[in-house]
């Protein structure tokens, strides 16, 4: 629990909670509205913005990544003032990570209707906007939504453009899989094998021999195209991690099979986690993998032709969801990277994409008196109710949260590549790595966590394509 000196509910919240209250703003003609916040002695003065474009659309404008701390809070983590000593948790420690709901009226002819309502979550940069991740945000919706959500019977948009996602629904009723929906190749089955194999580029992780020809799109017509080749996809499908061996603790863990990636159980919690665990390692979605499994059994759409196909540019309601949902990662949550756990669980959600507002979601610890057992608050979802599970401040979890070598095979197991990355090319032909994390100088971060507060905005993108995936804009390349 943080800051636990901070007692009382009601306290708590005047006190650790940045809330600038509601905003409001006319589309096509308001002024910008500020999420303006009156919190001395903090460096954060805002939450973000409101706009409007002259058309009418509603942009929100997040917060400037910027982290201070209140010496007046008392600190019981043995740091010292302005100290920050833990990858995530962190007395006195505020940021301008922040979530909240958005309701829109819209007016035609002289008549009001209101909209359904929505929710923004502004969350750390994504210093890797070229890589989307094998399991995304909307990965784990969608899989929520297929196992455990019923569909609303009035929404067209699962007759249309998401018929993809209703198939699977009434499928996995009767069936606990898919059933015989077939995957496009191009839709469902490449997303997850090129990023998988794009993941390396940004870390210096384990080295599988079929990473390689993921990474040229040409080498996908044995795995996606007319011709494609039962060996081969029957031999990737077999180092993929099945989601199934991480639900129960009794399970052999599986450190070699993909992704290489850390999972929601790397530290113990609820009676799970440690090196022992299986999901101390991370996978694939249950959604996904029944996919996954469809193709190696040669159950898809063999719709590959050579190249992936361009992003559509046209703006749609779905598509905006999708957009948005698709660039930030869905899992491992340990803590998270944009959002936690609470984002994967069925009871936030009313119905597909729609946050329950207001509904009480579960009971959380509040401190009453040191030396005391402490009281319950509910978890409401209200504003902040996504953005209070990270880490405090996210530049905790930037610095340390990079790739780790749990076992003594030299290994190295990453958390969020695609988000932060720790191991850059500078250009295409380069075959020598440097560190992401880095001074102006070209030296490291090493455990400083307040040089991640106060440098992460010189830090480099990673931009391009393919395996001519290299950083930009990033501070010197050589020490000294």
């Amino acid at each position: 629990m943080r800051n636990p000196a901070v007692v009382g509910a009601d306290n708590r919240r005047s006190t650790l909670d940045l809330d600038p209250g509601p905003r409001s703003i006319e589309g096509g003609a308001g002024s910008p509205q500020n999420f303006a916040i009156n919190r001395p002695p903090l460096a954060i003065s805002t939450l973000g913005e409101l706009r409007s474009d002259k058309t009418g659309r509603l942009l929100v404008i997040g917060g400037m990544g910027r982290s201070g701390f209140d010496p007046a809070i008392p600190r019981t983590d043995k740091g010292l003032v302005g100290e920050i000593k833990d990858y995530v948790n962190n007395d006195s420690w505020f940021d301008d990570v922040a979530d909240g709901p958005v309701e829109a009226e819209i007016v035609v002819d002289g008549a009001q209707q209101r909209a359904e309502g929505a929710w923004v979550l502004v969350g750390p940069p994504d210093f890797a906007p070229s890589v989307r991740s094998y399991r995304t945000m909307y990965d784990t919706h969608v899989d929520l939504i297929v196992r455990e959500m019923a569909l609303p019977t009035d929404d067209g948009l699962f007759a249309g453009p998401l018929a993809d996602i209703a198939s699977m629904n009434a499928a996995w009723k009767g069936h606990g899989t898919i059933g015989d929906f077939r995957p496009s190749f191009v839709r469902h089955i490449y997303p997850i094998l090129s990023a998988i194999a794009q993941v390396g580029r940004s870390y210096d992780g384990p080295d599988f021999n079929f990473h390689h020809p993921f990474l040229d799109p040409a080498g996908y017509g044995d795995l996606g195209g007319p011709s494609s080749v039962e060996d081969t996809r029957k031999f990737i499908f077999a180092v993929i991690r099945d989601p199934g061996t991480l639900l129960k603790k009794s399970n052999p863990i599986e450190p070699l099979m993909m992704p290489a990636i850390l999972g929601d159980y790397y530290g113990e919690a609820n009676g799970r986690g440690g090196e022992k665990d299986p999901a101390y390692f991370h996978s694939v979605s249950q959604v996904q993998y029944a996919l996954l499994r469809a193709w190696s059994e040669g159950k898809f759409e063999a719709d590959w032709t050579g190249a992936a196909p361009p992003p559509s540019t046209k703006i749609t309601p779905e598509g905006l969801d999708r957009a948005a949902l698709e660039n930030a990662v869905g899992g491992p949550f340990f803590p998270g990277i944009e959002a936690g756990w609470l984002f994967a669980r069925k009871e936030a959600f009313r119905a597909p994409f729609r946050v329950a507002k207001g509904k009480t979601v579960g009971r959380a610890a509040v401190p009453v008196k040191p030396g005391q057992p402490p009281q319950k608050r509910d978890i409401v979802l209200e504003a902040g109710a996504f953005s209070q599970q990270m880490a405090q401040p996210w530049q905790a979890d930037f610095l340390m949260c990079r790739s780790e070598v749990p076992f003594k095979d030299g290994r190295k197991i990453g958390w969020w590549p695609v988000q932060r990355p720790e191991k850059v090319f500078l250009s295409a032909t380069s075959d020598k790595r440097l560190t992401w994390a880095r001074h102006k100088d070209g030296s490291g971060f090493d455990e400083r966590y307040l040089a991640m507060v106060d440098e992460w905005s010189t830090l480099g993108f990673l931009v391009g394509e393919d395996d001519a995936l290299i950083e930009v804009d990033g501070p010197a390349p050589l020490v000294g």
